[in-house]
Formats: C-alpha cells, sequence, structure tokens
C-alpha cells in the first residue's frame, strides 16, 4: 500500500508527506526550513514587496482623480459709522481629472516596475534553491558526523578486544609487553578520536537545528550509504555551460538589474523632455460677495510643463545613472564568469566524485580482506598485533572517505541542477527514495 501511494504522488508531482516518508528525510527537513529558515522569511518578504513595484509603476500612466473641498464659517465685523457684525458660511469643492499623455520618467518608471516585479519571482526561486542546497549541506554533515560517531566508536570496540587480545597473548608468553603498550596507545587515540566525532556531531546537530527549526536528534533520519552513481546528462561540460547562461537564476537577475539600470537612465534624461498632460476639471465655490453667492466653473485641456534649469541637477543625475548602468554591466560579466567556473567545478566534481566512491568502495573491500588476514596471521605467529592495528585504522579510514565522498557527489549533483535552474522538489525527493527503508509493504 505505502508502495502505490508513494507511486501516485510521485506521477502527480507532489510532494509525498513527511509521515509517509518514515517520518524524516531531506524533504521533510527542507519543507521545515521554509517555515523557520529566517534568511528565507526575508525573501518571500522581499518577493512579496518587490511584486508591487509592477501596481505602482503602472499607477502613473493610468488617469487620476483628485477631489477637494472645504467648509468655513466666517464672522465678519466692520465699522462705518457704527460698528456692524456679518456672518456667513463659505465653501469649495474640486473634482479634477488628470491623464499623462507624455511623460518619459513615468514610462521609464512603468517599465523599471515591469522589471522588478518579474525580477522578484526570478530570486525568489534562487533564494529555494540556496535554501535546499543550505539544507542539504547542513544534512549532510550531520549524517556524516552519525557515520564517524558510529565508526569512531565500533574502532574503539575493535581496538579494546584487540588490547584484550594482547594481554592475554602477553600473559601466555605469545606477545611482547610492546604488543600491550601499542595497543593501549591506540585504544586511548580511538577513545580521543570518538570524544572528538561526538563534539563534531553537537556542533553538527547545532547547525542543521538552526536551519530546520528542530532538533534532528528527534528525527528518524536514514543513512546513505548505496546513492545511484550517474554521470551529468549530457556529458558535455559545454553543454552544461550553455544551459548555464540561459538558465541560471542568479544571471537572470543580475540580466534584470541591468535592464533596471537602463531604465533609471531613461527617467534621468526625462528632466530634460517635456511633460504634457490631459486634464478636465469642476470647482464649486459658496463664498457670499457684491456679484453672487455661488460659482462653478468647468475646464478642459492640455498642459505641458517642462524645467529649464535646475542647477544641473538633472545632467548630475544622468552621469550618475549611466555609471551605474556601466557598473551593472561589468557585475553581470563578473557573475557570468563566476557562475561558468562555478559549473566547471561541480560537474568535474560528480564526475571525479564517482571515481572516488569506487576507487573507496575498492578500498574498503580491501581492508576487510586485508584485516581478515592479518588477524589470521596474528593467529598464526606469522603477523604481529601492529599489522592487525593499522589494518583496523585502514579499513576505518577507508570507511570514513567513503562516505564523505557519497555526500559530497549528492551535494555537487544538487549544486549542477541548482545552476541551471532545475532544482526542485523531485529532485530532492531522489534523494530520500536512496535512504528509505523498504516499502514493499
Amino acid at each position: 500500500m505505502n508502495k502505490i501511494l508513494r507511486t501516485l504522488f510521485f506521477v502527480a508531482g507532489i510532494a509525498l508527506p513527511t509521515c509517509a516518508l518514515a517520518n524524516a528525510g531531506l524533504m521533510s527537513s527542507f519543507q521545515k526550513a521554509m517555515q523557520h529558515d529566517p534568511d528565507y522569511a526575508v525573501a518571500r518578504a522581499s518577493y512579496e514587496a518587490d511584486s508591487q513595484y509592477r501596481t505602482i509603476g503602472r499607477a502613473g500612466l493610468l488617469p487620476s482623480l483628485d477631489v477637494s473641498a472645504s467648509k468655513n464659517k466666517t464672522d465678519y465685523e466692520y465699522k462705518d459709522t457704527s460698528w456692524n457684525d456679518k456672518d456667513y458660511d463659505t465653501g469649495s469643492f474640486s473634482l479634477r481629472l488628470t491623464q499623462p499623455l507624455f511623460d518619459l520618467e513615468k514610462w521609464a518608471t512603468y517599465r523599471e516596475g515591469d522589471i522588478r516585479a518579474d525580477n522578484a519571482a526570478i530570486v525568489f526561486a534562487d533564494a529555494r534553491q540556496e535554501l535546499a542546497l543550505r539544507v542539504a549541506e547542513v544534512y549532510f554533515n550531520y549524517l556524516l558526523a552519525l557515520d564517524t560517531t558510529e565508526l569512531t566508536t565500533a574502532q574503539k570496540t575493535a581496538i579494546s578486544a584487540q588490547r584484550e587480545q594482547a594481554e592475554n597473548l602477553f600473559k601466555g608468553g605469545a606477545a611482547t609487553k610492546t604488543d600491550v603498550e601499542e595497543s593501549k596507545a591506540r585504544e586511548q587515540l580511538a577513545q580521543a578520536q570518538e570524544l572528538t566525532a561526538i563534539t563534531g556531531l553537537e556542533q553538527s546537530r547545532k547547525q542543521f537545528a538552526k536551519v530546520i527549526g528542530d532538533d534532528p536528534a528527534r528525527l528518524d533520519l536514514k543513512k546513505i550509504t548505496s546513492p545511484e552513481l550517474a554521470l551529468p546528462k549530457p556529458n558535455d561540460i559545454n553543454a552544461w555551460q550553455d544551459a548555464v547562461r540561459k538558465q541560471n537564476l542568479k544571471i537572470q537577475a543580475y540580466q534584470a538589474a541591468f535592464a533596471i539600470a537602463d531604465f533609471q537612465l531613461d527617467r534621468s534624461r526625462a528632466g530634460f523632455f517635456p511633460r504634457i498632460s490631459l486634464y478636465a476639471s469642476r470647482d464649486r465655490s459658496q463664498e457670499p460677495n457684491y456679484y453672487n453667492s455661488r460659482e462653478f466653473k468647468d475646464q478642459v485641456g492640455v498642459q505641458m510643463s517642462m524645467n529649464l534649469f535646475n542647477g544641473g541637477g538633472t545632467y548630475g543625475a544622468t552621469q550618475q545613472a549611466s555609471a551605474l548602468r556601466e557598473k551593472a554591466r561589468h557585475t553581470l560579466t563578473s557573475v557570468r564568469r563566476d557562475v561558468e567556473i562555478e559549473t566547471s567545478q561541480a560537474f568535474l566534481e560528480i564526475v571525479n566524485g564517482i571515481a572516488r566512491i569506487h576507487a573507496y568502495e575498492q578500498a574498503v573491500t580491501s581492508a576487510e580482506i586485508t584485516l581478515r588476514g592479518m588477524k589470521a596471521g596474528q593467529k598464526a605467529g606469522i603477523r604481529t598485533n601492529t599489522d592487525v592495528l593499522n589494518a583496523q585504522q585502514e579499513l576505518f579510514s577507508s570507511k570514513l572517505e567513503l562516505q564523505k565522498a557519497r555526500y559530497g557527489y549528492l551535494l555537487r549533483k544538487m549544486t549542477l541542477q541548482a545552476l541551471v535552474g532545475s532544482l526542485g522538489d523531485e529532485e530532492i525527493m531522489t534523494i530520500d527514495r536512496m535512504a528509505l527503508p523498504n516499502l514493499e509493504n
């Protein structure tokens, strides 16, 4: 039933609920981070704010309607042949409709607002991918810390057994005092390594908890011991570079920033051009005088205004905007180059990572065979205690390096997907499926 449920969610493209995924994994950690990570909350708020630029910019091109009204009571006293007192009420009402016909500044503001709103969505999508990578990094670091603690504990146990064996052999005259002391020294070193691993595990736990807002020690995290290894598709670094230039979200964001700088330059130049608007107004006033007590006035017309001189402010603003546009252009070039370098690194690290994993898998197999041979040789009297201890250390180191290579491969694979803007929920769930228990039942 669980297998069927998982398949249905997968085909529908819906994230499988955490409870159905045996409690926890990278996807559920990512979901927790989206709720609790403060940096992502900042990105969400920025997106909600910046998405309003389109509405704000468009408003400058649409008609505006203004109304004003006043009501006053006047107590008027004057003296001619005698004191006179006259009280009267005055009031006014004005309605004015304005429609821009030509206003370069408002047009540039509208285009800039359009780009800013689109860019807000790009930046927010990039922030989501950045969060996924941050979660993956602390997630893999925590799993590696768990593996390290487990391996160091197993190593200490094995060395303790070897020390006991050396002591028994020494009592029987089959080993030397040096064998016993070396075993004790190795055991103490293993104890120190175990304490270091426990400290590292605690630090990794805190870093993980900071991102997801929960204690990972309470989660039912699964080990990843056999990730699916596959070369990037296509296995052509130039094809990935081309895809990155077109699809990378950071490059798109800085392209938008360059376009925004263009429109800001147009806004500055607008000070050299006239502004033309169509207006219509109706005014009503009530003020008793010699001629009448009420007055109505309707007006329709075209109004033009233009600044002739403002102390060089428009020229200075234009020069400043031009320099900022150049800055945006060079920044875009720098970002493109950085992303291309990062893409090359991620691609090559995936390719080399697969080779490293295969090499460490073979190293673990060889170390296990060597350790069995050393133990058999020790019993036969042709191998020393030191040989066994060295073989145990080699096996521990190989297993630890293998897990480092596995987690590094997975992280770089996610990084490459993020660089081409394709790191989504399905890619995250793929890693969870590598660590899930059997769901056949």
